[in-house]
């Protein structure tokens, strides 16, 4: 009897947790679709890129300028006296390390900069997406990678969209 009442008490907790998500209104947005869609998005990612790209080209050109000159010294080694073969090697292996450290400045940096542009989109995203949520009476909005099926009738993506190009206009993005 005690496990007829429980299964009950289970049954009429899960009908009423069922009928309460039933009344919640959803709305589903493509994360995807809209970083590639306003301009805290994929173009200000571009954007950054080019912004690097010549510290990049730099780089590999001081990269390129050392390993011409490793090669020089090992054609060349078997003519040098062993204290000049030691100072070249060990300034080439200076300068590598020296290079190896500026590469890393450079990455830590330009990680943080596109952390930043993340940082930056996922608040616009979330200011959009609840100003739009809130415009259609929504409660609760889920990314479309997490849904396995919706409707159309709850994308929210081209609204999301507008709102976030609204707010870059605003704000100069």
């Amino acid at each position: 009897m005690k496990i007829k009442s429980t299964l009950l008490s289970l049954s009429a907790g899960l009908f009423l947790a069922g009928s309460a998500l039933a009344a919640t209104s959803v709305g589903i947005v493509n994360l995807n679709s809209v970083f590639q869609n306003v301009p805290q998005g994929s173009a200000a990612l571009a954007s950054l890129k080019q912004e690097l790209a010549p510290q990049v080209q730099q780089l590999q050109a001081q990269q390129q300028a050392l390993q011409q000159k490793i090669t020089a010294y090992n054609s060349n080694s078997a003519n040098l006296s062993k204290k000049a073969s030691a100072s070249q090697k060990q300034a080439l292996m200076t300068e590598q390390a020296n290079l190896q450290q500026t590469v890393q400045a450079f990455q830590q940096s330009a990680t943080q900069k596109e952390q930043d542009l993340l940082t930056s989109f996922n608040s616009s995203l979330k200011t959009a997406s609840t100003s739009v949520a809130k415009a259609d009476g929504v409660e609760l909005v889920l990314s479309s990678q997490n849904a396995l099926y919706n409707a159309d009738s709850i994308d929210l993506t081209t609204q999301v969209v507008a709102a976030m190009q609204q707010l870059a206009s605003t704000s100069g993005s």
